[in-house]
């Protein structure tokens, strides 16, 4: 194969879905909180805002007010997101 053949390599989905996740930095969301699971400590239902990605699959979120910070599941995030601007 002739070098002028080799293509450079497509961007991965990780690089795309990475960028495509810190539009979502600064979204605010409620969440209801976990009560009564003998499995989790109880979770307080509260406002929270997106601070940044990490991992790649999961946002860095705080509570609205308090300094306290919390890792969510983007998915879970983004449901909640999408809910909380409906309203």
């Amino acid at each position: 194969m002739l070098h002028e053949d080799i293509k450079k390599p497509l961007p991965t989905v990780y690089n795309k879905s990475h960028s495509h996740w810190n539009d979502y930095v600064g979204k605010m969301f409620y969440d209801p909180g976990v009560k009564d699971d003998p499995d989790e400590p109880d979770f307080e239902a509260g406002e929270f805002e997106v601070k940044k990605v990490i991992d790649g699959n999961m946002f860095f979120c705080e509570r609205v007010g308090t300094p306290e910070g919390y890792p969510f599941d983007i998915s879970y995030a983004l449901e909640r997101i999408r809910k909380y601007e409906e309203e």
